[in-house]
């Protein structure tokens, strides 16, 4: 399991060794965000090399090796799907080695990959959301409180919450919808 952080100077547990026509990573990641749904993982690992070197591995969902343990039932947060990733002996090539360098050296951060990473948020956040929403408008037009006579979703201040949920995940679709 990971426990150290690259900026104390950290090398992560997880292992990616050569092989002829790659690498075998084997480790276990904490909090992999959107594992329900995603196709790839991007793992950060270090080499097995006599001076280690670190880098990010870009590792396919559906190859032998790869599994998903559902660990995380965080209320509120159940959406974001952030189970544990188990690597074992995973086997990719060459070319999936996406910034391995030593790990003295500086890494520049990949502008494409940043923008992918924050569109791939947003695109989550907004899921969760509209998830909360839509848990709250089902709440407020089932709950019948009888001192009401009707429903929760008939009250104006309620409307007016619902109304500004909406407005605000109107504007985050629009804002990563690619035109």
């Amino acid at each position: 399991m990971e426990l150290g952080t690259p900026a104390r100077g950290g090398l992560p547990a997880t292992i990616a060794k050569r092989t002829s026509d790659g690498w075998s990573i084997t480790g276990h990641k904490q909090y992999t965000t959107g594992s329900p749904i995603l196709r790839y993982f991007v793992v950060w690992a270090r080499t097995d090399d006599e001076e280690a070197q670190v880098g990010s591995f870009l590792v396919p969902r559906d190859i032998p090796g790869v599994k998903i343990v559902e660990t995380w039932d965080h209320l509120g947060m159940r959406a974001t799907g952030s189970h544990d990733l188990i690597l074992e002996n995973v086997c990719i090539p060459t070319e999936y080695d996406l910034d391995v360098h030593p790990v003295k050296a500086e890494s520049k951060p990949d502008p494409l990959m940043l923008a992918g990473g924050s569109l791939f948020l947003s695109a989550l956040y907004q899921g969760v959301a509209t998830a909360a929403r839509n848990w709250l408008v089902k709440y407020l037009n089932e709950r019948l409180p009888s001192n009401l006579g009707t429903s929760l979703a008939s009250l104006p201040h309620f409307q007016t919450s619902v109304g500004e949920i909406e407005a605000l995940l109107y504007a985050n679709q629009e804002s990563t919808q690619y035109r």
